[in-house]
């Protein structure tokens, strides 16, 4: 019987030592589970408040990068439009130009009675008539008024009038 009793014991003991090395685990669990969730619960509000920081940063750096790139857009799209309008304005001249260039080339003589001078045909009537009647007369030959644009063809004018006033 003595061998049973000593059995018993022993079984006692490492039950005993097998509760003890769970308990102190188990407690050290726990501790630890209450040590985070304290943490967590005053981590928890800093967390929210750094990302609720960082979000109106970002929020705020899209917006000026958004407006940056509209002003940048803007400023693209008046410089093109401002060299399309320069373009066209050379364009124009260059237009101009060849026009000028083919007239004197096209237009080598003029009718009878006529004038030719700087690319144009000029006819210096003696027949006095109204404003109007001027203006049906040169429509009828298909012409217009002359429209003096230059100093130049106003001293050709004044040269041909005074000439031509001279030898009345």
């Amino acid at each position: 019987m003595k061998c049973v009793v000593l059995m018993l014991i022993v079984l006692l003991q490492v039950d005993a030592s097998y509760q003890q090395n769970i308990l102190p685990e188990h407690k050290r669990r726990h501790c630890n589970a209450l040590q985070t969730s304290d943490i967590m619960e005053h981590a928890l509000p800093e967390i929210r408040r750094i990302l609720q920081t960082e979000a109106e940063k970002n929020r705020r750096l899209l917006q000026t990068e958004a407006e940056n790139n509209r002003r940048l857009l803007q400023t693209e799209a008046e410089n093109n439009r401002l060299l399309l309008q320069t373009e066209a304005e050379n364009n124009r001249r260059l237009h101009e130009e060849h026009v000028s260039t083919l007239r004197g080339v096209i237009l080598l003589r003029c009718d009878p009675g006529w004038l030719y001078n700087a690319n144009h045909c000029y006819l210096f009537s003696q027949s006095r008539k109204t404003w109007q009647e001027a203006i049906e007369k040169c429509q009828d030959m298909n012409a217009y008024l002359a429209d003096i644009q230059s100093d130049e063809e106003n001293r050709f004018v004044k040269m041909e009038l005074s000439r031509r006033h001279e030898g009345a």
